[in-house]
């Protein structure tokens, strides 16, 4: 049997101890980049999480702040398709009450419009129809009543782009009161919107 010397012996215990510091520098090293791994995927899920919380605030606050708006303009028929028939109704039914000798609506095709000072917004559209109302009235004071009458008993939003009068009465030497005659003709333009909102 070969006996190892005092110097190898050493040496031998040398190498196994730089062998098992470089092995533990190694696993120390290995363990310290996986913590510092772990510390960059934790931080940038917390700012995730953050930006998360942040951005479901918003909409909260967005949804407070717009949500009884938004049914109110929902109740009154701004969003969804047009009521030509109720628009048509309200109108027959002034004639026909007021007994109007002349009473007659074109409505255009709906278009597309772009709101001044907006970007648009994909999905949502906002829409136009052009009507023109002709109608003999008794006096000046039936226009208005007509335009309350739509803004109050149709579903839908428009507004007044022009309105011509007219008067025979004033051609004549004298003004009389006629129930049968019209002494006004009134022209009016109006313009309904609406908005769709693609899903």
């Amino acid at each position: 049997m070969k006996v190892i010397n005092p110097l190898g012996m050493s040496l031998i215990c040398l190498v196994v101890a730089t062998a098992s510091s470089a092995a533990a520098c190694y696993s120390a090293h290995s363990y310290k980049n996986a913590m510092i791994n772990e510390k960059v995927r934790l931080d940038l899920e917390c700012t995730e999480n953050r930006q998360r919380y942040t951005d479901t605030q918003k909409s909260r606050i967005m949804y407070e702040k717009y949500h009884d708006r938004f049914l109110k303009y929902q109740n009154e028929g701004l969003f969804g398709k047009e009521e030509r028939i109720e628009w048509a109704k309200i109108l027959e039914h002034f004639s026909a009450e007021l007994r109007l000798p002349l009473l007659r609506y074109e409505i255009e095709p709906q278009r597309n419009i772009e709101l001044v000072g907006t970007r648009p917004v994909a999905g949502v559209e906002v829409k136009a129809s052009s009507m023109k109302i002709t109608a003999d009235i008794l006096h000046e004071g039936d226009l208005l009543d007509l335009l309350n009458r739509l803004e109050t008993h149709t579903t839908g939003n428009f507004s007044v782009k022009k309105c011509k009068l007219t008067s025979e009465a004033y051609r004549e030497s004298e003004l009389r009161y006629k129930p049968e005659i019209s002494y006004v003709n009134m022209i009016c333009h109006l313009d309904w919107y609406t908005v769709e909102i693609s899903s």
